[in-house]
């Protein structure tokens, strides 16, 4: 049996500002923050196509995970396809089922959010599970990227922030990436900061916790990797508790991107990107814990480390223990192992590798 099923929903903004959530991983993000909708969403990949999802939905329902994947991304008709690949309603007589977003221009400043879904069921379990198949799940998130956009508009200013910065290095991005991609590189910051411990093996969904000098006014943090695109070279992290969060910050990511220019030139491209509680009388002076330029040390430290393995010296993971505390020029020349006295500097707010 195919079924398809249909869901609309006006919104006072342009369909190229809607379009701008539904096609990005903002979508995801907000999908986050809905009270009782989903229990965790872990992204792999950069939201374009090939993208896949592991969403955990909360306890009490007919299932627990399952997995999607973006199908179609149309940009001048404004079209995304989402498919479920595995567990959740497949398990349960679907054959295929399929998420369709349309955002349709109704004005200069009015569009409607057209969520469908397209869905394929085995005979002799229709009866049974058809009722889970239902399109007015998706309303709650057409609510969201409302609210989401109104405010944005009340409060450009403080409400988002990006920042980028761009370190050349004279190696290879194929090296490069071996460090930003694993588990070196936190090795290598574990000499220049009080203590850092993981749970993961370096992949998506690794979690860090960072200990930071007490005197510093952001505090210890956890981070998360939500992406690890090996193809692209592309990892995103991001601040999933305290930190930056108590400092009304709602959202904290940090992008990084390694671009080869040569057979030994590469650019380590940092990004971060940035939410901040509109509402509150702090949010601006809080801006600046925001500071891409912290991103150097990861760059300088990976820069030391294949400098010192191209030429036989020691000084990479695991050589010589920390002072818990950054060495007192800053993050500009990182020593391996780091000196054992020296000032510490305020840490950086978002990821280190």
């Amino acid at each position: 049996m195919k079924g398809q099923q249909t869901h609309e929903y006006v919104v006072p903004f342009s369909a190229t500002d809607v379009w701008e959530v539904y096609s990005t991983l903002e979508l995801p993000q907000l999908i986050k923050k809905i009270p009782n909708f989903l229990e965790d969403i872990e992204v792999h990949g950069d939201g374009s196509v090939g993208t896949l999802f592991t969403l955990v939905v909360p306890p009490g329902g007919p299932f627990r995970m399952y997995r999607e994947k973006i199908v179609t991304l149309d940009h001048p008709n404004m079209v995304k396809e989402v498919d479920v690949i595995s567990g959740g309603v497949l398990d349960f007589g679907y054959t295929s089922f399929r998420t369709r977003f349309e955002i349709r221009n109704l004005g200069p400043t009015t569009s409607m959010i057209r969520s469908i879904i397209l869905f394929e069921i085995s005979d002799a379990k229709a009866a049974e599970n058809a009722k889970l198949a239902n399109v007015t799940e998706m309303e709650p998130v057409a609510k969201a990227v409302g609210q989401y956009l109104l405010e944005k508009r009340a409060y450009p200013s403080k409400l988002v922030g990006e920042q980028s910065f761009d370190m050349d290095v004279p190696h290879s991005a194929a090296a490069v990436w071996d460090v930003y991609s694993t588990l070196k590189l936190p090795e290598l910051f574990k000499q220049l900061i009080r203590d850092i411990t993981w749970q993961g093996d370096g992949s998506v969904g690794t979690m860090f916790s960072l200990f930071v000098d007490p005197s510093d006014p952001v505090g210890d943090y956890r981070e998360r990797i939500v992406t690890l695109d090996q193809q692209r070279r592309v990892k995103e992290v991001d601040v999933i508790e305290n930190g930056v969060l108590n400092k009304d910050f709602t959202f904290f990511r940090t992008r990084f991107e390694i671009i080869p220019k040569g057979p030994n030139a590469t650019t380590i491209r940092s990004i971060i990107k940035y939410e901040l509680n509109p509402k509150s009388a702090t949010a601006a002076a809080n801006m600046q814990y925001a500071n891409v330029m912290d991103m150097k040390g990861a760059g300088d430290a990976t820069n030391k480390y294949l400098t010192n393995l191209n030429q036989g010296r020691p000084g990479g993971p695991g050589t010589g223990g920390g002072s818990g505390q950054r060495p007192s020029g800053g993050w500009g020349e990182p020593e391996f192992p780091p000196p054992a006295t020296g000032g510490a500097n305020p840490p950086p707010t978002g990821s280190w590798w």
